[in-house]
């Protein structure tokens, strides 16, 4: 986190640039602590709990960011569920999470090893994200793709990741289902 703080790339501090009010929830009371040490408005608190996040008595909001969070969850939907309450009635829910068609899941597997963080419950595509969001209460408005940066490593390593990270690249240009990433944004739906 420090070095994402110190390089601009924690997503908390950029939203917080752009947007008029700015509000934290994580589970980690350790984090929401440290948050709040750099100035955040930040609660400890269940995510996937309406009750307990309806508990937070929080303004409505216009947008809520769930950025890469919903692969770590072992309740996606009661979360989903649960962002309802902190939203506007025509609010807006933007969700990230990595994408389970990236190309290297499909190349990583040959060197015997899987490329996952330790947290991850889940892997989702464009189709369970989108049903997931409709599941739960949502009117999916769009999807889109992104790709991560490619990491900076030193020596001949450095060249070489760069390299491939740029056929990567290329790759989810031509083949968006091949990208890092998803991103969904969705409304409440009007049938609750």
């Amino acid at each position: 986190m420090e070095t994402k703080l110190g390089e601009g790339k924690w997503l908390h501090e950029r939203l917080a640039a752009v947007a008029d009010s700015i509000v934290g929830l994580d589970l980690a009371e350790d984090g929401v602590e440290w948050a709040k040490e750099q100035g955040f408005e930040a609660y400890a608190v269940d995510a996937q709990s309406p009750e307990a996040v309806a508990d937070l008595g929080l303004e409505p909001a216009d947008v809520v960011v769930a950025g890469e969070i919903i692969e770590h969850l072992d309740a996606p939907g009661p979360f989903l569920r649960a962002m309802r309450v902190l939203l506007k009635d025509d609010g807006l829910l933007v969700v990230t999470t990595p994408n389970a068609y990236r190309l290297l899941n499909f190349l990583a597997p040959a060197s015997g090893s899987e490329l996952i963080h330790p947290d991850h419950t889940a892997w989702h595509s464009p189709h369970t994200l989108r049903n997931l969001l409709v599941r739960s209460g949502w009117d999916v408005e769009g999807m889109a793709y992104y790709q991560n940066p490619a990491p900076q490593l030193g020596g001949l390593a450095g060249p070489v990741v760069r390299g491939l990270r740029a056929v990567f690249v290329t790759f989810g240009r031509a083949l968006p289902y091949w990208c890092d990433g998803l991103i969904a944004w969705a409304r409440p739906a009007a049938s609750g």
